[in-house]
């Protein structure tokens, strides 16, 4: 299943398929994981479709695709609306919606 990143309000981008899909616990070196941490960018922890919108610049070492250093845009200062945060996916799950019993 394709998780798809919609530019809408937090609420309606996931559908429940798709959270709960994202929240299901998979078997990893015999650890259990959500599907969500290890798909989680290393720099901002939420899911994307491009490179991390939190990343300014990387430079890399020489003769390798190792990062020497990153350069990070000031919290507040890039679009964290293409991001999935977690929240978005853990708070949701299970959880009755808006009005209904």
């Amino acid at each position: 299943m394709k998780v798809r990143v919609r530019r809408q309000g937090a609420a309606q981008r996931l559908t429940d398929a798709e959270r709960e899909l994202l929240a299901s616990i998979r078997d990893v070196g015999g650890q259990k994981v959500p599907l969500f941490d290890q798909l989680a960018c290393r720099y901002c922890g939420g899911l994307h479709r491009e490179k991390c919108p939190r990343v300014k610049r990387v430079e890399f070492q020489a003769g390798s695709d190792r990062p020497a250093a990153v350069e990070f845009y000031p919290w507040g200062e890039w679009p964290e609306h293409r991001v999935i945060w977690p929240s978005e996916v853990f708070a949701t799950v299970n959880e009755p919606e808006e009005g209904s019993q």
